[in-house]
């Protein structure tokens, strides 16, 4: 496939397959961009395709500069088949002019879809539901509302740029009487470094999956993450410790000037305090000390990942860590949700129904 579509849109529109001396535009691009996310990284691609996905990235240029861009990751459905299915996670990306710039990029994206044999192509941009201009931009591209998702489509952001006083009184009374707590008790809080670290990190990461009943991928997918994200400051670990005994963990991504708190763990079996009680407020006090380290990095926000929405019911499943990660002074963000666009309907209805069935014996059997 060519690095150019050959195909020059009115008003010196053009779109691009990007490559590796790309690298530095596409980042300073997406990294910016109030759209942006680490999951369409350059690095997050690379750590994507160390696990056999392939990897293409658009670019949509005017007047020389990127407008709009959307990594795009291709799966197979089976080895021996060769249909595949596109997802571009939290993408694409695009702040200004959407109505000019994503329909461009989704024509090229659907064009790249049919020759890769694509069923669909799945996005999930981090639109603001607020905004009228990329949801009609969406719909007029063709695509349709999913009825299926990767991410959540809210999300709790805390704003790092106030002082730490100002942050501490941000959170919910409770919140910080359990961050006084673990402190009192003595737990310690330390920065991972090593493969070692990481090991600790997954041990608990399985210990949680096994009791919250969710699907933890293999250390071989984190010592990868760690390998391409850790050497450039996008991947840090932190480990919340008791007496040398590790409670509860962090792993949080960077990029830009946004933290994420990608993935967090725990262990069921929290110790007894001198005087008898159960150990409280770790992962609470871990977190504080994750805010502090990425203010100190010059992250302006930091990213809690998915929580309830407003219309959701209060059993929802996500109900109880929705208000640990909102007792620490986040605001909700919402957005525009999950679109598809359609290339092949029937089959994708099939697959779709199968995906379903697998992922339902994944977080039973795991």
């Amino acid at each position: 496939m060519s690095e150019t579509t050959g195909q020059t849109i009115p008003t010196s529109t053009t779109a691009r397959l990007m490559n590796n001396c790309d690298r530095s535009q596409w980042d300073a691009f997406v990294s910016t961009a109030q759209t942006g996310h680490v999951h369409q990284s350059w690095d997050w691609g690379e750590v994507r395709r160390d696990e056999h996905i392939d990897v293409l990235r658009i670019a949509i240029f005017a007047d020389g500069n990127i407008r709009a861009a959307a990594q795009l990751t291709l799966h197979r459905l089976a080895r021996r088949l060769p249909w595949r299915i596109g997802q571009v996670p939290r993408g694409p990306v695009c702040d200004h002019n959407p109505d000019r710039y994503l329909p461009i990029l989704f024509r090229e994206l659907a064009r790249i879809g049919q020759t890769q044999h694509c069923l669909f192509i799945r996005v999930e941009p981090r639109f603001l539901e607020s905004s009228l201009a990329h949801r009609q931009a969406l719909q007029q591209s063709g695509l349709v509302p999913s009825r299926a998702s990767i991410f959540h489509r809210h999300t709790a952001i805390v704003d790092l740029r106030p002082t730490e006083h100002q942050l501490l009184t941000a959170m919910h009374r409770d919140t910080r009487y359990n961050l006084r707590a673990a402190q009192k008790a003595g737990v310690q809080v330390r920065e991972g470094s090593s493969l070692a670290d990481l090991q600790i990190f997954h041990t608990l990461l399985t210990d949680t999956a096994r009791r919250q009943h969710f699907y933890a991928r293999p250390y071989a997918f984190f010592a990868r993450l760690w390998q391409v994200l850790a050497p450039h400051g996008e991947a840090r670990l932190f480990l919340a410790e008791y007496h040398g005994q590790p409670v509860a963990a962090n792993l949080a991504l960077v990029y830009g000037t946004t933290g994420y708190y990608a993935y967090g763990a725990s262990t069921s079996t929290l110790p007894l305090t001198p005087d008898g009680k159960r150990l409280r407020g770790a992962p609470v006090l871990l977190q504080w000390e994750t805010i502090r380290a990425l203010r100190a990095a010059g992250c302006q926000t930091y990213d809690l990942w998915g929580v309830c929405g407003p219309d959701d019911p209060p059993d929802h499943p996500w109900r109880g860590f929705t208000e640990f990660k909102m007792g620490l002074g986040a605001t909700l963000e919402s957005y525009v949700g999950t679109f598809d666009l359609p290339l092949h309907p029937t089959w994708q209805r099939l697959f779709e129904t199968a995906n379903r069935w697998r992922w339902q014996w994944l977080n039973r059997h795991h």
